[in-house]
C-alpha cells in the first residue's frame, strides 16, 4: 500500500470515525483522490462517485447476496446450525440479501400490499402520536431525545402499520437495536450472535400468532394486506410473512429513529434553513429528503461482485465485496452544487441515493420523511425554543446507518 493510500485508509468500525467531521471529510477525500478505493481495514473495494454507486444499485453483477460466513465468524462454523439457526435461515432469506427472480417474486408481492394510500392512511396516528411524546418533552423541559421522542415514534408507527397491540412498543424497540447491532456491526461478538438467535426466535413466536389472527379474521393493516396478497395465483409463505417483520421492524424502526436525531441537529445547527423549512418557503417532503441527503444516516451499503469486472481502471474479482458510498455519493460535487451545505430548497428527490436507486429502492421512504416532516413541524410550532445541551455526541458502531446514541435538548413552551 503506498503512502497516499495509507492516509485516505481508516477503520469504519471505530465509533469515533462515524462522527460528521472525521467520515464525511475522509469519505469525500477518498472520491476525489481514488473513486474506487481499496480498503485495507473493510477489506474492500469503497465506490465512492455518485455515477458509479448509482450504476451498481442497479448493476446484477453486484449482488445483494451479502452475508456472508464472516459476519458470524466469532462462532465457529460447526457451531451455526446448533446455536444461530434462525438467524442465519431468515436473515439470508430477507429481501435486502437476496436477488434475482426470488426478489422480483417477494417485492412485487410487497408493492402491492404497502402503497401510498395504506402509508397516508396512517397520517392521523402519526400525528397524534407525535403530539403525544411532543406532551411529554414540553412537561419535562430537559430530555434525551433519541430515547423519548426519535425512538418511540417510529415503533408507534411501526405497531400501527402492522395492526398489532401496542404491548409490542418496547420488546419491539428491543428487537430492532439486538438486530441492527449483529447485523450491521462489523464482527460482531458470540454473546451478540446469540442473542439476536434469541430475538429471532421471540418474534417468531409472537408474530406466527399474528399471521394466524390474520388468515381467519384479515383486517385492513399491512400484515394483513400481507398475508392475503396475490399475485398471478401467487402468495407469500409463512417464512417469507416472518422475514417481512422482521425487515419491517429492523429497517423501518432504527433508519427512522436514527434520521429524526441526526435531522434534528442539523436542524438546530442551520436556523435559517430550519425558517425556510417550517414556514412552508419550501416543500416539505422535498425539504426531508435534501436533510436526509446532508446528514448522510444511510452512509453505505455492501455488495458482493458477481464476477469479474473493470471499474476505473481497477480489476474487481468474483467474491470481492464492493461498498456502495451513498454518504460520498450525495457529496459529490459532480451532481450536487454546494454539496456541504444543508440547501432545503435543493430539488434532489432524483439524484439523492440515500434510499438507493434501482431494485432494492425502500419501500418506506415516503413513511419516513412524512414522519420526520409532520414530527418536525409539530415540535417546533409547540415549542418557543428547543436548544442542544450538548455536540458531545457519541455515535454507535454502525458503519451501515449511522447514529448518535443520546441528544440532549431542552424544550421550552
Amino acid at each position: 500500500m503506498t503512502a497516499t493510500q495509507a492516509d485516505l485508509d481508516f477503520p469504519f468500525a471505530d465509533p469515533a470515525n462515524l462522527h460528521d467531521k472525521v467520515f464525511l471529510p475522509r469519505v469525500s477525500a477518498i472520491r476525489e483522490a481514488d473513486p474506487v478505493f481499496r480498503s485495507a481495514h473493510q477489506r474492500g473495494w469503497l465506490l465512492c462517485r455518485h455515477e458509479d454507486v448509482f450504476a451498481a444499485f442497479g448493476d446484477a453483477r453486484w449482488s445483494s447476496v451479502r452475508l456472508s460466513v464472516t459476519q458470524y465468524d466469532a462462532i465457529p462454523l460447526d457451531q451455526h446450525e446448533q446455536l444461530i439457526p434462525n438467524l442465519k435461515k431468515y436473515v439470508s432469506e430477507w429481501t435486502i440479501n437476496i436477488d434475482g427472480p426470488k426478489h422480483e417474486r417477494i417485492r412485487k408481492l410487497v408493492v402491492k400490499a404497502f402503497n401510498r394510500k395504506l402509508v397516508e392512511g396512517l397520517r392521523p396516528m402519526v400525528e397524534q402520536a407525535c403530539d403525544e411524546l411532543i406532551d411529554a418533552a414540553l412537561a419535562k423541559g430537559e430530555i434525551d431525545f433519541v430515547s423519548e421522542v426519535a425512538y418511540p415514534l417510529p415503533a408507534m408507527v411501526i405497531i400501527s402499520l402492522l395492526g398489532v397491540s401496542n404491548d409490542y412498543i418496547k420488546p419491539l424497540r428491543h428487537w430492532a437495536k439486538v438486530l441492527t447491532v449483529a447485523l450491521a456491526s462489523h464482527s460482531p461478538g458470540r454473546e451478540i450472535l446469540l442473542e439476536a438467535e434469541a430475538t429471532i426466535v421471540e418474534m417468531n413466536r409472537l408474530f406466527e400468532i399474528e399471521i394466524e389472527r390474520r388468515q381467519k379474521e384479515p383486517g385492513k393493516d399491512l400484515l394483513s394486506v400481507l398475508v392475503s396478497a396475490h399475485e398471478d395465483g401467487d402468495s407469500l409463505n409463512r417464512d417469507e410473512l416472518l422475514g417481512l417483520c422482521h425487515l419491517l421492524i429492523i429497517a423501518g424502526h432504527d433508519t427512522t429513529a436514527n434520521s429524526i436525531g441526526l435531522g434534528l441537529i442539523a436542524l438546530l445547527r442551520h436556523p435559517e434553513q430550519r425558517r425556510r423549512y417550517l414556514t412552508g418557503e419550501v416543500d416539505g417532503m422535498q425539504a426531508t429528503s435534501e436533510l436526509l441527503r446532508y446528514v448522510a444516516m444511510s452512509s453505505v451499503q455492501p455488495r458482493i461482485a458477481k464476477e469479474a469486472m473493470a471499474l476505473r481502471g481497477k480489476q474487481i474479482q468474483p467474491g470481492d465485496v464492493g461498498y456502495l458510498m451513498i454518504a460520498a455519493a450525495n457529496r459529490d460535487p459532480r451532481v450536487f452544487e454546494r454539496p456541504d451545505e444543508l440547501d432545503v430548497g435543493r430539488a434532489n428527490l432524483e439524484q439523492s441515493v440515500t434510499f438507493g436507486p434501482g431494485l432494492h429502492h425502500c419501500l418506506g421512504h415516503y413513511l419516513a420523511r412524512m414522519e420526520l416532516d409532520i414530527l418536525y413541524r409539530k415540535l417546533f410550532a409547540r415549542a418557543s425554543k428547543v436548544e442542544l445541551l450538548s455536540e458531545d455526541f457519541q455515535f454507535s458502531p454502525n458503519f451501515v446507518f449511522r447514529n448518535v446514541e443520546r441528544i440532549a435538548v431542552r424544550v421550552t413552551a
